[in-house]
C-alpha cells in the first residue's frame, strides 16, 4: 500500500511549516507595480509580500524626477510627489515673499541691498553719472564734449 506524503509543491497547505503552496507556481517571484504590492509563495511554502518601487523610496523611479534627496540640485527641493520645486532665494532675480527687490544678485550700493531690501537714492547733488562724451566728433579739440548728470 502506497502512502501518500505531504510536500511542499502538492498544491496543498497541509504541514505545519506551510503557510501556502502553489503546487508547480512556488518560487515565481512575482513584480509588483509602481506604488503597489504583490505576494507569492516561495519554493519553500512560505507567503512572501513585496513592495514596488514608490515615490519617498529614495530611488528615482518610473515618471520621478527626484526622490528625497536624489536627483535635487542646489535651489530646489523635491516635493512629496517626486518632482521638483524652485526654491526662492535673495539673488535670484525674483521678488519673492518679503523681498522687496532682487536684482539678481546679492550687491550691496546697486539699489536693492544684499538681502533684497531697497537702498535709499543717492542724496541731492550727488554724481550719478559722470563725463559722458555725446558727441566726440562735434568739436577740434582733443577734450570731445563733456557733461555731467546731477541728482
Amino acid at each position: 500500500v502506497l502512502e501518500y506524503v505531504p510536500y511542499c509543491g502538492d498544491g496543498q497547505v497541509n504541514q505545519t511549516s506551510e503557510e501556502c503552496d502553489a503546487n508547480g507556481q512556488n518560487g515565481q517571484v512575482c513584480a509588483p507595480p509602481y506604488g503597489g504590492s504583490c505576494d507569492y509563495c516561495s519554493d519553500v511554502c512560505q507567503n512572501v509580500h513585496l513592495t514596488g518601487p514608490y515615490c519617498g523610496d529614495g530611488i528615482i523611479n518610473g515618471a520621478e524626477i527626484c526622490d528625497g534627496q536624489s536627483g535635487v540640485p542646489a535651489n530646489y527641493t523635491c516635493a512629496q510627489n517626486c518632482v521638483l520645486e524652485y526654491v526662492p532665494y535673495c539673488g535670484d532675480g525674483l521678488i519673492n515673499d518679503s523681498e522687496e527687490c532682487d536684482d539678481g544678485n546679492t550687491a550691496n550700493g546697486d539699489g536693492c541691498s544684499s538681502i533684497c531690501a531697497n537702498e535709499p537714492a543717492p542724496a541731492p547733488i550727488t554724481i550719478v553719472i559722470n563725463e559722458i562724451m555725446k558727441d566726440p566728433a562735434a568739436v577740434s579739440d582733443t577734450n570731445g564734449e563733456w557733461f555731467e548728470v546731477y541728482n
